[in-house]
C-alpha cells in the first residue's frame, strides 16, 4: 500500500509474471506430449488387447488433446492480459529507460 491508502503496481513484476505464465504454457506442451504419446501409447495392445489400444487412442484424441489445448490457450490469454495491464501501468516507459541505460553502458547499438 502507498501513503494514500491505495495499492502500488510495479509493471516489471507484471511483466515477470506474464513471462512466467508464458513459460508455463511451454511446460504444459511438454506434459501433453508425454501424456498423450507415452502415457496413452497404444503400442503392444494387439490381439485380444486391441480394444484397450483403441480406447487409448480415443481418449488421447477426444479428451486429452482438447483439454491440453484449452489449458495452453488459457495460459496464453492470461499472460497476454497481464502484459497488457503492465503496459497500462507504464511498462513501456520503463522498457525505454532500460534500453537507454543499456545503450549508455555499451550494451546497445553504436553510432558510426
Amino acid at each position: 500500500m502507498n501513503d494514500t491508502g491505495g495499492h502500488e503496481v510495479d509493471p516489471r513484476e507484471l511483466r515477470a509474471y506474464a513471462d512466467y505464465v508464458g513459460d508455463l504454457s511451454g511446460s504444459v506442451y511438454t506434459i501433453q506430449l508425454a501424456t498423450m504419446f507415452e502415457g496413452m501409447n497404444a503400442t503392444g495392445f494387439t490381439g485380444l488387447l486391441t480394444p484397450i489400444g483403441v480406447a487409448c487412442e480415443e481418449v488421447r484424441e477426444s479428451m486429452l488433446r482438447p483439454v491440453f489445448e484449452m489449458i495452453q490457450t488459457k495460459l496464453y490469454q492470461t499472460g497476454e492480459g497481464v502484459r497488457v495491464a503492465a503496459y497500462k501501468y507504464g511498462l513501456e516507459e520503463i522498457e525505454n529507460q532500460e534500453r537507454i541505460e543499456r545503450t549508455g553502458t555499451g550494451g546497445g547499438p553504436r553510432a558510426i
